[in-house]
């Protein structure tokens, strides 16, 4: 069959309209096609957030259990005088109050500079540091059992946490007699560690 030019002419719009349908299909194909491209991205984003949030969330509750779990022993080592600054008066005032208890002869002492303290073995301990004071100590003494009974009644005091290095007894009798009553019979020399665990790192205190 064989169009004339009349037919052409009369069917040239229908045509045209046809062409425009055909490629208003096609771009909405394609904008559909993009559409849901961005929107199963937008999805997939939005489930990495939800995951990361309930991840977070998992986090925060795990570390709130974990301080809730461990602040009370946090607080009673506080309280010790291990945890936080140093506690020099405390530490004289206890060995003053020690003396006095067990009716001794007195206690001399010197603190050196404060330093930062890592034992061997010694595993991480995040944020916090440790740090010692040596304290020379020397002590007027009836008897050996003083030692072990001035030691103990120290720690009794809880005033922070010490660690005994050296000691050695010597004779302080003149000519083997035993003293009077008022005077000892044994000077002790002590070297002992005051042991305390702050949380950030500090300037060495002299």
């Amino acid at each position: 069959m064989k169009f004339s030019n009349a037919d052409w002419l009369a069917l040239r719009m229908p045509i045209a309209v046809i062409v425009v349908v055909m490629l208003s299909g096609a771009a909405l194909v394609a904008g559909t096609h993009a559409a849901l491209k961005k929107t199963n991205a937008n999805v997939i984003a939005s489930e990495k957030s939800l995951k990361e949030a309930r991840d977070q969330l998992y986090k925060s509750g795990e570390e709130k259990n974990r301080i809730l779990r461990f602040s009370q022993s946090y607080l009673d080592l506080q309280q010790a005088g291990f945890v936080g600054e140093e506690e020099r008066i405390n530490w004289v005032d206890a060995l003053r109050a020690t003396s006095l208890q067990l009716k001794l002869f007195g206690a001399n002492y010197q603190i050196e500079a404060r330093q930062a303290y890592k034992p061997q073995g010694l595993p991480d301990t995040g944020n916090f540091h440790l740090y010692r004071s040596v304290m020379k100590l020397d002590l007027g003494l009836l008897h050996e059992e003083d030692l072990m009974r001035f030691l103990g009644a120290l720690a009794n005091q809880k005033v922070g946490l010490f660690s005994l290095q050296t000691c050695s007894l010597q004779n302080s009798r003149s000519g083997g007699a035993v003293q009077t009553k008022g005077q000892p019979n044994l000077k002790a020399d002590c070297t002992i560690d005051w042991i305390t665990l702050s949380e950030s790192k500090e300037q060495e205190s002299p």
